[in-house]
């Protein structure tokens, strides 16, 4: 289905975009908090919502929030493709001159989309990204984060550094924004569907000169992820590998 179009007199200023699959227990809270921070800070943006192939009451309650919220725009696709496919369609689709893409259950909040937002605006930056790890924010994210995904994202921090040569202490937090101007440049030299989306981002915008500016961040919500890590870690390293053959 392709997005539903906002039905504001102006184009807006901020996309917001947010990959879902089979979010339903926590997407119409999320679109509530978005509709919020919008609002209450006076800003003309969208919400783009992009179901990725999922098969629970995800759809419907976006339905639903479509006939409350003009702003919101959804692309609900029949086939899972991956998060990274759907946050590509989603910049594809966008208007706004500074674009947000964040997880379904908003793990950091909107607390730092004004930052954010700020950073793009001032064109001292093209892409901004969330770091859990450094120093003021790292033991608080800790809590409530298994032992294992610790153990597993140390390695794959260790195997990026390394191979990739990006040394951004945390490439994965699930809150990025960058201009659309930026987006333009390097959305068509993006390929990678999964969870390796994020490191291609920023290969990509490393081999462009994009200007990467990192922001502390607090995870509020660590929710039931979508992550199974033996499968995932397995798809994670396959795409590393295809990053870096054509790095």
């Amino acid at each position: 289905m392709p997005p539903q179009k906002a039905t504001t007199s102006l184009a807006p200023e901020i996309s917001i975009i947010i990959p879902v699959y089979n979010d339903a227990a926590h997407i119409g809270k999320s679109v509530e908090a978005l509709m919020n921070f919008i609002q209450s800070e006076n800003l003309n943006a969208e919400v783009l919502i992009i179901n990725d192939g999922g098969r629970d009451a995800t759809a419907k309650i976006v339905e639903e929030k479509l006939k409350k919220y003009q702003a919101i725009r959804f692309i609900n696709r029949a086939k899972n493709l991956g998060k990274g496919a759907s946050v590509r369609e989603g910049i594809a689709a966008s208007s706004g001159a500074a674009i947000i893409f964040t997880d379904a259950d908003l793990p950091y909040g909107t607390k730092h989309f004004k930052e954010m937002i700020k950073l793009l605006r001032s064109g001292r930056t093209d892409l901004v990204i969330a770091n859990r790890h450094l120093w003021s924010t790292w033991q608080v994210d800790q809590f409530g984060i298994s032992a294992v995904r610790r153990f597993t994202h140390w390695g794959f921090g260790l195997l990026v550094r390394n191979l990739l040569r990006l040394e951004f202490s945390d490439t994965q937090a699930g809150l990025k924004g960058m201009s659309h101007k930026a987006a333009e440049a390097i959305l068509p030299k993006l390929n990678i569907n999964g969870f390796a989306f994020d490191l291609e981002l920023l290969v990509e915008a490393e081999k462009a000169g994009l200007k990467i500016q990192e922001v502390p961040v607090i995870l509020e919500n660590a929710g039931q992820s979508n992550i199974k890590i033996a499968r995932d870690s397995l798809r994670m390293l396959i795409d590393i590998i295809k990053i870096w053959l054509s790095y």
